[in-house]
């Protein structure tokens, strides 16, 4: 699992550099972008607490589910907040 979230993390780094390469505007900070450099910042961090959890067992376990949740949601919020509104 832990190869796998690696994997959809570098693909979403991947992912978000292309949109940015594309983007008219190079850089505007505004809710959709803090939001999202925000969950990719949480994500890294989430995936070296992942290989850690897998190295050393206990309370880090533990803590690594509810991160989990959080890092999630943040996503979400990123990713719902750049839907385009018809």
């Amino acid at each position: 699992m832990v190869k796998i979230f690696a994997s959809a993390f570098v693909c979403d780094l991947i992912g978000t550099s292309l949109m940015f390469c594309q983007a008219t505007v190079k850089f505007q900070l505004n809710f959709h972008s803090g939001c999202g450099y925000l969950a990719l910042l949480i994500m890294g961090l989430h995936l070296f607490w992942a290989i850690m959890a897998l190295k050393y067992h206990g309370q880090t376990e533990k803590y690594f589910h509810r991160l989990s949740l959080l890092a999630w949601l943040i996503w979400l919020v990123a990713f719902l907040s750049g839907v385009p509104r018809a």
